[in-house]
């Protein structure tokens, strides 16, 4: 009875937060209307309801010299946001209140500021009495955000049931559904995907420099709350910190670890020289080799299997039995074999020499054709394989003109 009757009271006080939050919003909206004559930029500056209010307390109707000599940072958290304040006041265009408008102003802020101690003073009551709920999830997390959490889920039995995935987003963009974050308040942990209202414990938020490192912790963080959830929503099992105490230890410790600097690796020695020969080796002399050793066509042949049809088989001379493949249906194989012609014997000189000889056969017989001897032409020859040879270009002419003179003798010669 006793942890039911503390369920309510924390639901109970969620929703007096939750109105109180509702009223601050639509304070600030009255505040932000009617100011926005005198300074029009300060909206966008400052966007906490809290820090507005007391920005606008702190300025009031002051002009442009008086709001330039004023201590901003007393009332804003950020020095670089202050510093943006002051600047913009000296340049804003807005124009002075009326004496009625500053007074309703001034009124709302006042109104504001006080509703906010209120909610703060009922917060810290409900995390007062987390350490009797839920003393190892506050342990983890702390007593705030533990209320939190339970006034989300609606208690602790809720909570332990609760797998971890769904914690990570527990809360996630409620501002005014569970009263307890500033709606206006423009985390970056909200605007991220899967955080959710325990990111913003210590663990995850003072200890993860990164966001890929705040992701990772979150992780871990939500599987540590379902085991210490677990353990304060069991009955039998007194409820102390000490389980809670122990799991933040060991977050702790793994963030620690993630933050250190990778070992340097190892120097890697050298492996050991191969000073011996290679077995294989390039050129010529390798070449020929694969030539002597490569699968001859009729090997391809022998190789390839008929489909639907029965393979031919011999006896070699050891005796052993040998399948032909489609050997004897060559033609089924894409074509008959290839003729393997012999490689020449001769060498290479040889044949450029008997080109050589072509060649100048071919001229010396134009030359004759043309009747026409020029000083260049010779009747030696030097060959490689002949030696000298010499040669009568007269005697080819003598012969020519007998063969003329034979024909015209002939039996139907008129003349």
């Amino acid at each position: 009875e006793e942890d039911d009757d503390d369920d309510d009271l924390v639901e109970q006080s969620n929703v007096f937060v939750l109105e109180i939050e509702n009223h601050i919003l639509r304070v600030h909206k009255f505040i932000r209307d009617i100011y926005a004559t005198k300074f029009p930029e300060l909206e966008a500056m400052v966007v906490n309801a809290t820090e507005y209010a007391k920005c606008v307390q702190l300025l009031g109707n002051a002009s442009a010299e008086e709001m330039s000599a004023l201590d901003l940072r007393r009332v804003l958290s950020n020095a670089s946001v202050a510093m943006t304040v002051h600047v913009t006041a000296t340049t804003t265009t807005g124009k002075r209140l009326q004496a009625r408008d500053l007074r309703r102003v001034m009124a709302g802020a006042d109104a504001l500021l006080r509703l906010d101690e209120h909610k703060r003073s009922i917060l810290e009551f409900v995390a007062t009495r987390m350490h009797a709920i839920a003393p190892n999830v506050a342990a983890l997390i702390g007593a705030q955000l533990t209320a939190k959490l339970i006034g989300v889920c609606g208690g602790v039995l809720a909570l332990a049931a609760m797998p971890a995935c769904n914690i990570q987003v527990l809360g996630k963009g409620a501002g005014r559904d569970n009263g307890h974050s500033h709606s206006s308040n423009s985390n970056a942990h909200q605007q991220q995907q899967h955080f959710g209202l325990i990111a913003h414990c210590e663990l995850i938020r003072a200890r993860c420099a990164t966001p890929q490192l705040q992701a990772r912790a979150l992780r871990v963080v939500a599987a540590k709350l379902v085991l210490a959830a677990r353990v304060d929503a069991s009955r039998r099992r007194r409820r102390d910190a000490s389980y809670g105490q122990q799991l933040y230890g060991e977050c702790a410790q793994k963030i620690e670890k993630w933050h250190e600097a990778p070992p340097p690796k190892a120097p890697r020695p050298l492996s050991v020289p191969d000073t011996k020969p290679k077995k294989k080796r390039g050129g010529k002399r390798y070449r020929k080799m694969r030539e002597r050793y490569k699968v001859t066509e009729t090997q391809r042949i022998i190789n390839r299997m008929a489909f639907n049809r029965a393979e031919e088989e011999i006896i070699d001379g050891n005796g052993e039995i040998v399948g032909l493949g489609m050997l004897r249906h060559a033609g089924d194989a894409g074509g008959r074999l290839r003729n393997i012609k012999a490689k020449s014997t001769q060498s290479t000189l040889h044949t450029l020499n008997h080109r050589q000889l072509v060649k100048q056969k071919r001229m010396r017989m134009r030359a004759e054709r043309a009747g026409t001897v020029t000083g260049l032409t010779t009747s030696v020859v030097f060959t490689a394989v002949q030696g000298i040879e010499l040669s009568n270009p007269d005697i080819a002419v003598n012969a020519n003109n007998n063969s003329n003179n034979n024909n015209s003798n002939k039996y139907f010669n008129h003349e």
